[in-house]
């Protein structure tokens, strides 16, 4: 069982104590390297392999322009356009009284508004899940003592991460 290593960051913007979890940055490999790793053992050159996903992934933009999901193999992760644009009512400055109304004719999205984000199989999801342990570190990267198995409730609608962006949806 693979063991991943996690830090504990404070998200101080909340005002509020609020702290997740992080996972500690791992190397980026490579599409070439991964390319090369996936094809030992098989009759398929890198090289080919290389070549068929460059232009399946250029296909796949092409459709996500289109305002389509796309499907990056089976049961795994799936590609979808989104859009980030919100309104809110804006209030006077006792931060009670409504100054302005927000309306739904008032959500406008602009270019920088739209971004690729990515849905997870659940299956995949699933399997992952099962096949990872986690370790605690510090910052640095320095093994912390176990603390048991003891839980505190934590909100499961997603990241408490300021910095994390993009689709965390599960797909069916």
């Amino acid at each position: 069982m693979a063991k991943i290593q996690f830090y504990v960051d404070e998200n101080s913007k909340t005002g509020t104590h609020s702290f997740f979890a992080k996972t500690k940055p791992y190397q980026r490999l490579e599409f070439g390297e991964v390319a090369e790793s996936a094809c030992q053992g098989t009759s398929i050159e890198p090289e080919v392999m290389k070549a068929a996903v460059a232009l399946y992934m250029k296909k796949a933009q092409e459709l996500l322009k289109q305002g389509n999901r796309v499907a990056l193999g089976e049961k795994f992760i799936t590609l979808v356009p989104q859009v980030k644009c919100s309104v809110k009512d804006e209030l006077a400055a006792d931060g009670v009284t409504v100054k302005k109304a927000a309306t739904a004719d008032m959500v406008k999205p602009q270019k920088q508004d739209a971004f690729i984000g990515a849905t997870v199989s659940s299956v995949f999801s699933d399997d992952f899940r099962n096949s990872v342990s986690w370790q605690r570190v510090d910052k640095q990267g320095n093994a912390l003592p176990d603390q048991g198995e003891e839980t505190v409730p934590v909100d499961q609608g997603g990241s408490t991460d300021p910095d994390q962006q993009g689709g965390g949806e599960m797909e069916p």
